[in-house]
């Protein structure tokens, strides 16, 4: 993630090389702690957000990924399964998730956290602005919850996806 130009980097499996110690030293600014290069063409930025993004999260079942802004929207992005570096780029098709305060219409701030049900078909958001909202797939608000006095900084879904555990301050 790079919060300076509110980017997602995604990194496919099999798009990382192993290297030999006597290359290492050359470029190490590409490597991991265990040695492992990626290959920058390798690499898929999703762009969109206009602001840092604070949290994603992998679908569990679709190969979806969520991501939580502080331009006060949440992304569903379709990743293709089988692409990554540019050609992914082009392919990649989201949906935006805006956050508006429902009493006045403004924008609701960051969206601080989210989290996928166990079937992968709804996906809870958690907001500055206290709200808990729970959403389809698709991108359509299915629910709100308002219960909260403060900001909403955690939530999770229970193992059967029955049950939304959120918490705020």
């Amino acid at each position: 993630i790079d919060a300076a130009e509110e980017k997602l980097s995604l990194l496919l499996p099999g798009h990382v090389q192993s290297r030999d110690n006597e290359d290492k030293d050359e470029t190490n600014d590409a490597m991991d702690e265990d040695g492992l290069e990626v290959e920058p063409t390798k690499v898929t930025t999703l762009s969109g957000h206009e602001n840092e993004v604070f949290t994603v999260c992998w679908n569990p079942t679709k190969s979806l990924l969520a991501s939580g802004s502080g331009d006060s929207s949440a992304r569903i992005w379709h990743i293709p399964a089988t692409e990554s570096g540019a050609e992914a780029e082009r392919n990649t098709q989201w949906h935006v998730l805006e956050h508006f305060n429902a009493s006045s219409n403004e924008k609701a701030k960051d969206v601080t956290t989210l989290d996928w049900n166990s079937e992968g078909t709804l996906l809870a958001t958690g907001s500055y602005d206290g709200q808990a909202r729970i959403w389809n797939e698709q991108g359509k608000l299915v629910m709100t919850l308002s219960r909260h006095k403060g900001p909403v900084f955690s939530l999770k879904w229970n193992r059967t996806g029955s049950l939304l555990l959120s918490g705020s301050v």
